[in-house]
């Protein structure tokens, strides 16, 4: 899994997991403000300079980020940040290894059933072959609100996630039950 490291290994570490269809980019304007922190910001399977890596499941994927935790921070614990599917991955591995877990904060995620859940995971299997057009990329945008700067960087990350793992990985994160 690729792995962006910035500031000293021997702080405590923060870890940043990206939502869907995006990549750890997304975490780059924040981390100035954190350079007394380890910080890790990671691109999901899948995703980004992971896109080679094939998305299995939410578990899988929380079993890698407690790898990489163990392996790449002095304490062997982190600080989790997690948006959307990161958000998802974040309380999977909150669940399963929470000797791993410092604090977290989750946002975009919910752990509550959905209503018309069918409904929507029929929507994004109808959306994922209009992923890599330019009709999603504008309306995207224009929905996330991201900037001139990122627009580039988003047009990468949807030209790199494959439709399955785009369904896939948002299926999962949407059965996601506390």
């Amino acid at each position: 899994m690729y792995i962006f490291e910035h500031g000293p290994r021997e702080a405590p570490a923060i870890v940043f997991l990206h939502g869907n269809a995006v990549g750890g980019w997304m975490w780059q304007p924040y981390l100035s403000e954190f350079q007394d922190y380890h910080c890790l910001v990671l691109d999901l399977p899948g995703h980004g300079k992971s896109n080679a890596l094939e998305w299995l499941s939410l578990a899988d994927t929380a079993e890698q980020v407690v790898r990489i935790i163990r392996e790449r921070t002095s304490q062997q614990r982190a600080h989790l940040v997690g948006a959307s599917l990161g958000g998802s991955v974040t309380f999977q591995l909150m669940c399963t290894n929470p000797e791993t877990v410092d604090h977290t904060l989750i946002t975009g995620t919910s752990l509550l059933p959905m209503p018309g859940l069918g409904f929507f995971k029929l929507m994004i299997r109808l959306m994922a072959p209009l992923i890599k057009t330019d009709f999603f990329l504008r309306t995207a945008l224009k929905a996330l609100n991201f900037s001139d700067e990122d627009c580039a960087q988003f047009r990468q990350s949807l030209h790199a996630i494959s439709s399955q793992t785009f369904v896939t990985a948002w299926s999962q994160a949407l059965d996601l039950r506390y």
